[in-house]
């Protein structure tokens, strides 16, 4: 069985994808598996290369210079003794051809780990590693996931969530709810990663 990992793609998390991925083709490939790196580029192309397979590729200062050179892959799907496989071709004549039996997603963020990737697999009924289309989408929001756990009996923290056009028309409503919650709090959009954009905010003594 070959496992293509799946990484990259236009998401402002695109670089902690390489790592995760490169990670997880290193592990597998130690369990004895044969795994593929599937890579998106920030402009959404396409590639497979035995050096995209390695985090060195990507530490060099001219790693997307060195992208040109490749040729991107095109894909499609097939059934194969009733399962489907993801197969891909390089460009040009004579392009290699490389089959994939599990999907194995690497993305962070939007474009993939917000359950875009899910639905991308299961629509072409191929099996994938991770959660699946809902539990990807809940969890990528975290305003949505406060209120299902919430609804479902499960403690979590205080929060306060609102969209910009809220912030706009009641900026000072929102300040003083944000006050009742106890300071210090800390602010971060609803639905891009844990570690992006975060600040802890608190009331400066004069």
């Amino acid at each position: 069985m070959t496992i293509g990992v799946f990484f990259g793609s236009r998401s402002p998390e695109h670089d902690v994808s390489i790592i995760t991925a490169e990670l997880i083709i290193a592990g597998l490939k130690k369990l004895g598996h044969e795994a593929i790196g599937i890579y998106i580029s920030k402009s959404g192309d396409w590639f497979i290369d035995p050096r995209l397979n390695e985090l060195a590729f990507f530490q060099a200062p001219d790693f997307e210079n060195k992208l040109e050179s490749l040729k991107p892959v095109s894909l499609n799907f097939r059934k194969s003794n009733k399962k489907s496989k993801i197969a891909f071709k390089t460009a040009g004549f004579g392009g290699k051809s490389f089959e994939i039996d599990l999907a194995f997603p690497a993305f962070h963020g939007e474009r993939g780990e917000d359950g875009a990737a899910s639905g991308f697999f299961e629509f072409f009924d191929v099996p994938y590693v991770g959660c699946d289309i809902a539990a990807s989408a809940i969890a990528m929001d975290k305003i949505f996931l406060k209120q299902v756990v919430s609804a479902a009996g499960i403690e979590t923290a205080p929060y306060l969530g609102f969209e910009a056009s809220r912030w706009k028309a009641e900026r000072e409503n929102i300040l003083t709810a944000g006050e009742n919650l106890g300071f210090p709090v800390f602010v971060k959009p609803a639905r891009l990663g844990s570690s992006i954009g975060i600040e802890k905010q608190r009331i400066e003594k004069n």
